[in-house]
């Protein structure tokens, strides 16, 4: 592994910038879905076996190389887009002057809602 940082030390940096903006473009402020880890729990379990084969020699020489090198990318990937979801989420919500894990209003009640049997119009255009 060492072997694996001397060559690839130029290009693990490229690997973590590279995730930081797929984590930024595809951080949206949408509903999540109810599953427990998602695409992440997947991905960590394939690093786990990943790194118990890398460990346990399960592939000798070249093959060994790739799979070592591929989770060096594969880390480095997963690390970036974590951090620029988690950058992209904070500095829009801070832009909104909303914390990034709630909504809230003093009223308790949903924007648009006082619009409603008035005639007027809501915020967003409608009736």
């Amino acid at each position: 592994m060492a072997y694996d940082l001397s060559v690839l030390w130029a290009w693990l940096p490229a690997a973590w910038m590279i995730g930081g903006a797929v984590g930024w473009a595809t951080s949206a402020n949408r509903p999540r879905r109810r599953r427990v880890f998602g695409w992440l729990g997947f991905a960590l379990f394939a690093l786990v076996v990943g790194v118990v084969a890398a460990w346990r020699h399960w592939l000798p020489g070249r093959a060994g190389f790739w799979l070592e090198t591929a989770l060096w990318f594969f880390a480095s990937y997963i690390v970036g887009c974590l951090l620029g979801g988690f950058l992209q989420s904070a500095i829009s919500a801070a832009s909104c002057g909303t914390p990034a894990t709630a909504s809230t209003r003093s009223d308790g009640a949903r924007a648009g809602r006082r619009f409603i049997g008035t005639g007027r119009s809501g915020p967003d255009g409608r009736r």
